[in-house]
């Protein structure tokens, strides 16, 4: 009888999977199995409030709740929705954890919704019904963006698709500062004009969609800078 052949050695270093820029690197330990549970569970917290904070703020403005609102603290539901986002993302594993494994092309092709904001801005502007400066620089730059923000499939998945992703998100923060430090400077200075943000659809625009887009670009840099180390 042939004597049995030796057990082959395991290698000294196992190769390692190197992490896709655009998909999260696969969890291992005894969460692993439940750890898509649990993010679909999350994503549908996640779009469950983003829904209904929109509803509450669109119903609030078709109801005028927001007329009373002094214009100098326009910006002031900007900055709690932002900051209450950050800070979500900041304390809640769950929550941070969705974020860092949501679809990269998801989370860039939300932007789409600033080609019919920047349309309102302009058309506001022509009318004028906003400070012409402000509807110009917010108008242009929310139309770009969304512009772009369609191009997100055809660069998925590509050799230097973090890049591609990076570039786009850090010219949506570079126009969402623009455009909201603009509009900060007219609404603490009290410009009438700056009313037109108090109802619908701009209403919208600034209670809703200017923190949700400011927070989750900011949150999407953040993963892919952490991504490229």
């Amino acid at each position: 009888m042939d004597a049995p052949l030796p057990a082959r050695p395991a290698p000294l270093h196992p190769a390692r999977r190197e992490a896709h820029p655009d998909r999260p690197a696969p969890r291992r330990g005894a969460g692993a199995a439940s750890a898509p549970s649990s993010r679909l569970r999350m994503g549908r917290v996640v779009l469950g409030g983003l829904a209904l904070w929109a509803a509450l703020v669109t119903a609030g403005a078709a109801l005028g709740l927001f007329r009373a609102l002094p214009t100098p603290l326009v910006p002031v539901p900007v900055v709690v929705g932002l900051g209450g986002l950050l800070l979500a993302y900041r304390l809640s594993r769950p929550f941070r954890s969705w974020v860092e494994t949501a679809d990269l092309r998801a989370l860039t092709l939300f932007h789409a919704w600033r080609i019919p904001a920047g349309v309102a801005f302009l058309v506001l502007g022509a009318q004028g019904a906003v400070p012409p400066l402000f509807a110009m620089l917010a108008g242009w730059g929310d139309v770009l963006a969304g512009l772009l923000a369609l191009g997100a499939p055809l660069w998925h998945g590509r050799s230097r698709s973090r890049r591609w992703y990076t570039a786009f998100h850090l010219f949506g923060m570079a126009d969402f500062v623009v455009a909201v430090g603009t509009g900060l400077a007219y609404s603490v200075t009290g410009e009438p004009l700056m009313d037109a943000v108090k109802v619908l659809p701009l209403a919208v625009v600034v209670g809703f969609g200017v923190p949700v887009t400011g927070a989750f670009g900011l949150m999407t840099l953040d993963r892919l800078r952490r991504a490229g180390r």
